[in-house]
């Protein structure tokens, strides 16, 4: 695994289904059909301006910049990453805490919807958790809503910030969640975990 920093340039923002698109380009000899290979997060997401972001991928990228996109710096490799119990670190993590409903119509379709409230944002993360980390703190703030467009389709992800301090109580299945990302809509930004020692 390999960490990385990237930027995307303003024009590739503006549609964040792009995002995962422009991604692939840093892999070229990889396949779409390979899997996603990769998580990632906005640092920071302003109208007009470029974006840098956290890249967490599997194979080391490759390409370097081009009108998408652009690697910053070397990539760092995770090749000895490892949790011990016990350990305490801080968090901040970009999620899209959802539940699924069932609409009461003839087809009886599932919707996914977001958690507004923030006892149920924490909630819903202390469920992705269980048995893997406990939390001891945690703030959450709702994100600038991400609006996307789909093979004319328009979509929209209500994106939330949390940050605090967990300890890890599994090791092994925290580095795999670590690893795997939290949540839906990783591939608008969503999912990965930032950590550092407490």
């Amino acid at each position: 695994m390999y960490l990385s920093k990237i930027v995307f340039s303003w024009p590739a923002c503006r549609n964040p289904y792009e995002w995962h698109r422009s991604i692939w380009k840093l892999f070229p000899e990889k396949s779409k059909d390979d899997g996603r290979g990769f998580l990632f997060t906005c640092l920071d997401r302003r109208s007009g301006r470029n974006v840098s972001a956290i890249l967490l991928s599997k194979g080391e990228p490759k390409y370097r910049s081009g009108e998408e996109i652009e690697l910053v710096g070397e990539s760092k490799s995770l090749a000895d990453l490892c949790f011990k119990l016990g350990q305490v670190l801080r968090f901040k993590l970009i999620a899209n805490p959802t539940k699924v409903l069932t609409e009461q119509n003839t087809e009886k379709r599932k919707i996914r919807v977001p958690l507004i409230k923030e006892e149920q944002q924490v909630l819903w993360l202390k469920r992705k958790l269980d048995g893997i980390a406990v939390l001891e703190s945690v703030v959450t703030q709702n994100e600038t809503p991400l609006y996307f467009n789909r093979k004319g389709k328009g979509g929209k992800i209500v994106p939330v910030n949390f940050e605090g301090i967990l300890k890890v109580i599994d090791s092994e299945k925290f580095k795999e969640i670590y690893l795997s990302g939290i949540g839906p809509a990783k591939a608008f930004g969503c999912g990965l975990m930032l950590i550092r020692r407490a």
